[in-house]
């Protein structure tokens, strides 16, 4: 019986007769079923089974977007504060291979021998901490920011410190150019001023210890071969000396030969005559001087501390053997080195070492002054009362040498007689004095050979260096390397790889189904089809989405094509939790099939929680427990709606006397072999699976179960239970619908949603 107001007016826009040829979505086609049953697909207990797309993918965007923005908002500002760019500055060294020459050919100049081995010898001497040290001790070095840049890194504590040594061995870059007189010097450094500077010091510090290297050897060769000078020189006049006496006993030599040996002769003589003299002149100066002290020490009192010091200290000297060797030395010295200087010249270096002699007699001379100042109360302290004594004593010993000296004098004069007395008696020594002429001309050789090679060497030294600086550096204004760039685009594409990777693992670990392939790869069972979100329960009979009612006909299609020819009847909906979808795809399979020309019973199974009377306005107060308790027969709880062939038995709202063993104890059996007489389908919406065991029960009276699952909503784990549930009941599974599926993700959608106009023409044609 129906009520006033209780008729739907529903409507399909779908061509009653046949079956849509459409076929399921995804490849799921009646053809591509398997058998009725169910069984856990290989592999698929896991997330990793999950199919991947890039749909699917795009689904977490959001997450990959926030992986992307942070490991790149991380790693670009860290790559351009860590990581900076660097610059090369490159100075150039020539090292010629043929020293030239100014007048002389030497051993010098020429063409350098092993010219190879040399040049990569500079290499190493470039690189050694002789001239490396010299660099990191200038001022402006200290200075730079690379020399403290060990210190200032924030890596420096997990490494080794290293000194400004190694570092600079380690950044410079020298390497010969091949086939050329070249050697590049280059170093790799954060700043491109401290480039160019820290290049240039090295090349400075190696021109000039090149240059001190050469000149030390020039003066080594040179002082060298000024000895072999002098002492040729000493050897020639001890020739000439000896061959003077020679002559002299033989008697026989012709005047100019004699003239000249007795020239030689005399003036060795009288050099030391005229230095003895030289010496007794001073000497009586000396005695003068005192003397006139002495007269002038009554002028006044003024000076008389002064005059009384200065006499305690020539008393405190005068009897201090040592200090007098040390004077006399000193004087010599002096002496020697006057000679030197109108013999040599003041440039000579023998005048460096006259000059060196004359200073080191004179702080020997001082030292025993010290000495002898320090010795206190020993020396005779002068007073005014001892200041005659003292200079009496004075003039005594300056007498004494005087008169020594004047006892020197005599002797030599006595000793010039005795060489002049000599000089008859050389006959029996005539024979040598043609030995002595030979030797005189070899010696005479030897010295003018010494002599040439000095003005060569002298000449020569101002030729060219073998080593000049070919090019400085040059301040670079590009870096040489600047990893920034290439390290921000790898830290970007890092970021995408990253986010992407997280996309994927977060779909591989996606405990809820998302797709149709879930499903498929999940489990071995039909796919009936797949529905778009549908709309709110109450509005769902009035929906008229196109894409809702496409995929309501594919899934009929698909259920009718399974139960063809197998006479089954009743099927059962239901889904493995709550809030799926089932009443509203029960309620849209019922219609479509009413609207095909199928009479179908909407049996309203879930006892627990009623939804159609609500749903479809519905005035009843009898419903399914009636009938089961037997209070109330067909035509009482069967209620027709709008659609053609579409009728629906809806439950009551439960009551405190609810039994829940209502659909268990057969007469619900019973019912439906009843109703299988007067329709062709009765479709039995029942509560959730895993929740209750009503579910359970119908699929063991029903001839078929179809599962319906919601996309981002059921669980795999659930899923899994739900199907075994089931299969342990003893039911038959016809086949799975997945709702929430968007638009175009399924192979029908994307086709329909290019003609969706198409789509929406017969709805509103019917409307009319």
């Amino acid at each position: 019986m129906i009520e006033s107001g209780n008729n739907l007016v529903l409507s399909e826009n779908a061509r009653g007769g046949g079956l849509d040829s459409a076929g399921t979505p995804l490849g799921t086609g009646v053809v591509g079923l398997m058998a009725p049953g169910v069984g856990i697909a290989q592999g698929s207990s896991g997330p990793a089974s999950r199919g991947f797309s890039l749909p699917l993918l795009l689904r977490h965007k959001w997450l990959m977007f926030t992986v992307f923005a942070l490991i790149s908002g991380l790693g670009v500002p860290l790559v351009w504060m860590f990581v900076a760019p660097v610059y090369t500055a490159k100075a150039v060294v020539r090292v010629s291979p043929v020293v030239s020459r100014i007048v002389f050919k030497t051993e010098d100049n020429g063409i350098v021998p092993l010219y190879r081995s040399y040049l990569n010898t500079q290499v190493s001497v470039i690189q050694s901490p002789q001239v490396l040290m010299r660099v990191l001790d200038r001022e402006e070095i200290q200075r730079t920011e690379w020399y403290t840049e060990e210190a200032r890194s924030p890596l420096a504590g997990l490494r080794t410190p290293r000194s400004p040594l190694e570092r600079l061995r380690e950044d410079l870059l020298i390497r010969p150019r091949r086939d050329t007189e070249l050697i590049d010097v280059s170093i790799t450094v954060l700043d491109r001023k401290e480039a160019k500077l820290i290049i240039d010091a090295v090349i400075d510090e190696y021109k000039q210890l090149s240059d001190e290297t050469l000149r030390e050897s020039d003066v080594l060769r040179f002082e060298t071969l000024s000895a072999e000078q002098a002492s040729l020189q000493r050897e020639i006049n001890g020739l000439v000396a000896a061959k003077y006496n020679l002559s002299k006993r033989l008697g026989t030599t012709g005047p100019e030969e004699l003239r000249s040996q007795f020239s030689t002769h005399l003036d060795e003589l009288e050099s030391q005559y005229t230095e003895l003299q030289r010496e007794l002149q001073m000497m009586k100066w000396d005695w003068e001087h005192s003397h006139a002290t002495d007269q002038g020490g009554d002028a006044g009192d003024d000076n008389k501390a002064e005059g009384e010091g200065s006499k305690a200290l020539e008393v405190r000297y005068a009897q201090d053997r040592q200090w007098h060797e040390l004077h006399l030395r000193f004087e010599t010295a002096k002496h020697e080195l006057t000679l030197g200087w109108q013999r040599f010249g003041e440039s000579h270096p023998r005048i460096q070492q006259l000059e060196a002699d004359v200073e080191h007699a004179k702080h020997l001379l001082q030292q025993r002054e010290t000495q002898v100042d320090a010795w206190g109360p020993a020396p005779i302290q002068v007073t005014a009362a001892d200041a005659p004594v003292i200079a009496q004593m004075s003039r005594e010993m300056l007498e004494q040498k005087i008169q020594r000296r004047e006892h020197e004098l005599g002797l030599l004069e006595q000793e010039i007689e005795r060489q002049r007395d000599k000089v008859g008696r050389a006959g029996d020594t005539a024979e040598d004095i043609a030995h002595y002429d030979e030797e005189l001309r070899y010696k005479r050789e030897m010295y003018d050979a010494v002599r040439s090679r000095l003005e060569h060497l002298g000449l020569e030294s101002k030729a060219p260096a073998r080593i000049s600086v070919a090019a400085w550096a040059i301040e670079p204004s590009l870096p040489s390397r600047d990893r920034r760039i290439l390290l921000t685009a790898m830290t970007l594409v890092a970021a995408v790889m990253a986010g992407a990777g997280a996309g994927y693992l977060r779909i591989m670990t996606d405990p809820r189904i998302r797709e149709a392939g879930d499903v498929q790869r999940s489990v071995h069972t039909p796919f009936l089809g797949q529905l778009p979100p549908l709309p709110r329960a109450e509005e769902v009979m009035a929906d008229r989405s196109p894409f809702v009612l496409e995929g309501i006909r594919m899934v009929r299609t698909a259920l009718l094509e399974r139960l063809e020819g197998t006479g089954k009847q009743v099927v059962h909906i239901t889904s493995s939790t709550s809030r799926t979808g089932k009443t509203s795809v029960a309620l849209l399979l019922s219609r479509s099939l009413a609207m095909l020309g199928k009479r179908t019973l909407l049996v309203e199974a879930d006892l627990r929680r009623p939804v159609l009377r609500e749903r479809l306005g519905l005035q009843a107060h009898v419903g399914l427990e009636t009938l089961l308790d037997g209070g109330a027969d067909d035509d009482d709880v069967i209620f027709k709606t709008g659609v053609p062939n579409f009728e629906v038995l809806p439950a009551m709202e439960p009551t405190s006397c609810f039994n829940p063993e209502l659909l268990a104890n057969g007469v619900l059996s019973a019912c439906l072999e009843r109703w299988k007489k007067t329709y062709d389908f009765i479709i039995l919406d029942s509560p959730p699976v895993l929740p209750v065991a009503d579910a359970r029960i119908l699929s063991g009276q029903a001839d078929g179960t179809i599962m319906v699952l919601r996309a981002a909503h059921c669980r795999r784990n659930a899923m899994f239970q739900a199907y075994a549930d089931l299969g342990s009941s003893g039911g038959s599974l016809l086949g799975t619908i997945l709702i929430g599926t968007r638009v175009g993700q399924g192979y029908g959608y994307g086709y329909y949603n290019d003609y969706q106009a198409y789509m929406e023409a017969p709805a509103k044609l019917h409307a009319c």
